[in-house]
């Protein structure tokens, strides 16, 4: 198995201003990484190269294109579904999201990139990233987007069925 791509080309393309030469390498890693982890990658392999390009990605979050900022989320989201739950990476996406949606003034002024945010912390709400994520959650729940709060309250749902448990004796 082989999850070989040039990082510093990748990067190198991300740092453009030109849209159409981000979204193609966005498109192109998001197919190379679905294949290196429905092909049964290593999880070590997948953070390593994730490592080397999750700063470039998260950058593109505040991309002036929607198009690019959905893109990148996509990414790092399917790199995430190949990391280890304990990655400290986690804590860097979860930190950019609250950025993005977190505080008292919703940065991100698209609707379906906020629910992308919302389905990626679905991702990342079972790893040990939870105050973020419930200010975040807190955030959507009020959100203007029916569809980013219909996605949010299952999250609710799944974070209490967690964590009850842990409460028990």
């Amino acid at each position: 198995m082989g999850f070989e791509i040039d990082t510093q080309q990748i990067c190198s393309d991300l740092e453009s201003s030109d849209r159409r030469q981000k979204t193609t390498v966005l498109d192109e890693l998001f197919n190379k990484c679905t294949e290196a982890i429905n092909s049964g990658e290593s999880a070590d392999k997948i953070a390593e190269v994730f490592d080397k390009l999750y700063l470039h990605l998260l950058k593109c979050y505040e991309d002036r294109f929607e198009s690019v900022r959905s893109k990148a989320v996509q990414v790092v989201s399917t790199f995430l579904s190949g990391l280890p739950p304990t990655d400290f990476h986690l804590m860097n996406v979860v930190s950019t999201l609250a950025e993005r949606m977190g505080k008292a003034e919703t940065v991100e002024p698209s609707e379906e990139i906020r629910l992308l945010y919302i389905m990626q912390l679905n991702l990342m709400i079972l790893l040990e990233c939870y105050p973020l994520v419930v200010k975040i959650l807190i955030k959507s729940i009020k959100d203007d987007y029916p569809v980013v709060q219909r996605e949010d309250a299952p999250l609710w749902l799944l974070s209490l069925a967690w964590l009850i448990p842990g409460f028990r004796p």
